[in-house]
């Protein structure tokens, strides 16, 4: 199984690509839109102690969203961070919580990195 990020125009994707080893072909087995441009993809092998296949995504939004590439479902199985939050911090309407008491991102996220620990 490959992931990949992928946008044209407006429009941006996970693609899914399985790869046949008896034919040696490569396709694409599903789409799932996102909501904005992918910026970072990490893999998340591990989800409660038990295999998983999902992917984290972080975008142009400040919101990380955890899809399940075992479903065909059209939403995130979760979101972290809170996008409402953030465009009040950014717009001066949160003056009075600092950042570490937000709890969530404020700009795009650029990049991930899980610790397995």
């Amino acid at each position: 199984m490959v992931v990949s990020a992928t946008a044209e125009g407006d429009h941006s994707n996970l693609e899914v690509y399985i790869y046949d080893h008896k034919t040696s072909d490569l396709y694409v087995h599903h789409e799932i839109m996102l909501g904005a441009y992918p910026l970072c993809l990490e893999w998340l092998p591990e989800l409660q102690k038990s295999k998983t296949n999902h992917v984290v995504v972080g975008t142009f939004l400040p919101e990380i969203e955890i899809w399940n590439l075992d479903s065909e479902a059209v939403e995130p199985s979760a979101v972290l961070g809170n996008i409402e939050e953030s465009v009040n911090y950014n717009e001066g309407k949160l003056k009075s919580q600092s950042l570490e008491s937000l709890n969530t991102h404020t700009q795009a996220v650029m990049c991930l990195s899980l610790n397995p620990v």
